[in-house]
């Protein structure tokens, strides 16, 4: 029997007010790639050079948002469900 390593990884995004940042981990919470956007005016724009600095997204397992606000109703982490 022939067992294959499949990389996968996991991509955590900060929006900010006026920032975009990213950081992509590896299996073993290994920091891969990261970068910072500050003043940004144009948000689709900055995603889609993160999505072209990742390349190959069929790697990516898990997605993070660190959401600064949730009001009453979220005072601790939530998995965002389609519900």
């Amino acid at each position: 029997m022939r067992f294959e390593f499949i990389f996968m990884s996991i991509l955590v995004i900060n929006s900010g007010s006026a920032s975009l940042k990213y950081k992509l981990f590896d299996n073993d919470e290994k920091e891969i790639k990261q970068d910072n956007f500050t003043d940004v005016k144009d948000r689709d724009k900055i995603f889609k050079k993160i999505l072209r600095q990742i390349a190959d997204l069929r790697e990516i397992e898990a997605v993070g948002h660190r959401v600064v606000h949730g009001g009453d109703k979220f005072i601790q982490p939530a998995l965002v469900t389609i519900n």
